[in-house]
């Protein structure tokens, strides 16, 4: 896999849906409960995806010859959370650190204490966002949360210098 020409090649944007791959996209195929996302990597090079990351499984079909290079580009990963998380940070240029990030934990009392630090700071002037688990929200945005686990797009997110997220996470292991 090193020496295949995709490696160079300038990645245009990171799509998990293999029907939404536009050329020059990397496909990330998350493994899910009931599918694996990376069973759908034939599609995503065929839309255009330079490279494909999947499960180990799902590179066990690599075919030889699809693709804009001959052999596609399918990139083996047994971490898909992490991997995922390593190249959205790389490609939207590390935004976690242009930020002020604060967790609250604890067993009770993290959704008051997030309200609090935002209604605080609101008050102060400070541009803040909120993340929990009843909803996400910061200026001009509001989503309900479904799930603990939040999934934006990091281009969702807001990248001020000055922007403070406060974040509420799950003591149940959620």
């Amino acid at each position: 896999m090193p020496n295949h020409p995709a490696i160079d090649a300038e990645v245009k944007g990171l799509t998990t849906n293999s029907h939404a791959c536009q050329p020059g996209d990397l496909f990330i195929g998350m493994p899910g409960t009931r599918v694996d996302g990376g069973e759908f990597w034939q599609s995503a090079i065929a839309q255009g995806a330079i490279a494909a990351l999947v499960s180990p499984h799902a590179a066990e079909k690599v075919g030889e010859d699809l693709g804009t290079w001959g052999k596609p580009c399918v990139i083996p990963v047994a971490d898909m959370i992490q991997a995922c998380a390593e190249v959205a940070a790389a490609f939207y240029d590390y935004p976690a650190r242009k930020l002020k990030l604060i967790g609250v934990t604890g067993t009770n009392g993290k959704t008051t204490t997030t309200h609090l630090i935002e209604f605080f700071l609101t008050h102060a002037q400070l541009p803040t966002a909120l993340m929990g688990t009843l909803y996400t929200r910061w200026t001009g945005f509001e989503q309900t949360a479904f799930h603990t686990l939040l999934l934006l797009p990091p281009t969702a997110i807001p990248t001020s210098s000055s922007a403070s997220i406060w974040m509420s996470g799950s003591s149940n292991g959620s």
